[in-house]
């Protein structure tokens, strides 16, 4: 190979690479298999490929890339790293851990290779000590690292220190306050401890989520998570409903106590409902009603507004219209709870970490 050629293949990796940094993956897929066409004994090529790949959702692609890239630098840790993320976008997570520790094997002193071992461990949910040991040893060789800070705390939230965990993704964002994952892993924190009487760390959990997407627009399990945020919202609500209904059922009679307490029972959701709409940003606030009333959650949010309505409608009623009215909301609250999306795994989060 030339001087001229290998300064124009140099040109060509570094500009894939800066396509796949940008997340602009499809353009370094094309550029790379035009480079590999040319030069097939390129192992970078091959590495870049498949991370290429990988960011475009295509793992199979991505895992023969890497076995590639393998089979031309087996001493470089490298295409073990990449391999190992592609089993493990393939749920092959025995394989993608054997890829990793094959990957501190061939470079023990790289904090990615540590970091990636730590990954494939805390997805599979095993091996917890050794998790949070190699997640140590990785921010030990890169301290000022954000990413290998975050995968500790995820280590520490996977053996229950919550409060090492916390300190954890702060410290990722004290070095970076743009990074992502650490926004998204604080807002699960916060839902994780959000009650029914804590309604404002459900407001910093919806917030938590938007600064992440706001980091990193690309963030689409952040993205999906202001949802969940909103089907917390609307299922705690549904209970408080119920507890209202079979708590103005006990009240027997036509009286006006008897039709005024559900109503001022109706005071404990709606002050839940108040003090999480305060906490949130204008705009958020505006998102958020946005989210709630299209798209998947449209459906589950008319209900539960249909049951508040009927709530209030029925604790008025006179007579068997108060029976009535009651049971309805109690059967639109039930829809409302029946028709939220299942929720996804807290897991989510760390399962398309980068090789």
């Amino acid at each position: 190979m030339s001087g001229d050629t290998t300064q124009e293949v140099q040109l060509q990796l570094e500009r894939a690479q800066a396509l796949v940094a940008l997340g602009r993956s499809e353009e370094a897929v094309s550029m790379l298999h035009q480079l590999i066409a040319s030069e097939p004994e390129i192992a970078p090529a091959w590495c870049l490929l498949a991370q290429a790949q990988g960011g475009v959702g295509d793992a199979q692609a991505a895992l023969a890339a890497a076995e590639r890239a393998t089979a031309l630098a087996p001493e470089n840790d490298w295409p073990h790293r990449l391999r190992s993320a592609a089993l493990q976008q393939l749920g092959d997570l025995d394989g993608a851990i054997a890829a990793a520790r094959e990957a501190v094997a061939a470079d023990p002193d790289n904090w990615r290779t540590h970091r990636r071992l730590a990954i494939c461990m805390i997805v599979a949910k095993r091996d917890a000590g050794d998790a949070l040991q190699a997640a140590e040893r990785a921010v030990a060789l890169a301290p000022n690292e954000p990413s290998a800070h975050h995968t500790l705390g995820a280590a520490h939230e996977m053996r229950g220190n919550h409060d090492e965990a916390d300190r954890c993704f702060r410290q990722a964002l004290a070095l970076d306050p743009q990074y992502s994952p650490a926004h998204d892993a604080l807002a699960h924190r916060q839902l994780a401890a959000s009650g029914f009487g804590r309604a404002g760390n459900l407001a910093a959990a919806a917030t938590g989520f938007r600064d992440a997407v706001r980091a990193d627009p690309r963030a689409d399990d952040s993205a999906t998570n202001v949802e969940r945020v909103l089907q917390v919202f609307i299922a705690r609500l549904s209970y408080l409903i119920f507890l209202i209904v079979w708590l103005g059922s006990r009240i027997r009679g036509d009286t006006l106590g008897a039709r005024i307490a559900p109503l001022l029972l109706l005071a404990v959701p709606a002050a839940f409902a108040v003090r999480f709409l305060s906490r949130l940003a204008p705009d958020l606030r505006k998102q958020t009603a946005y989210v709630a009333f299209h798209g998947k959650l449209a459906a589950s949010s008319i209900a539960q507004t249909v049951a508040v309505a009927l709530l209030i409608l029925g604790a008025v009623a006179p007579g068997e219209g108060r029976s009535i009215g009651l049971g309805l909301a109690v059967l639109s609250s039930l829809c409302a709870r029946l028709l939220l999306p299942r929720r996804r795994s807290l897991l989510s989060r760390i399962r398309r970490a980068r090789a």
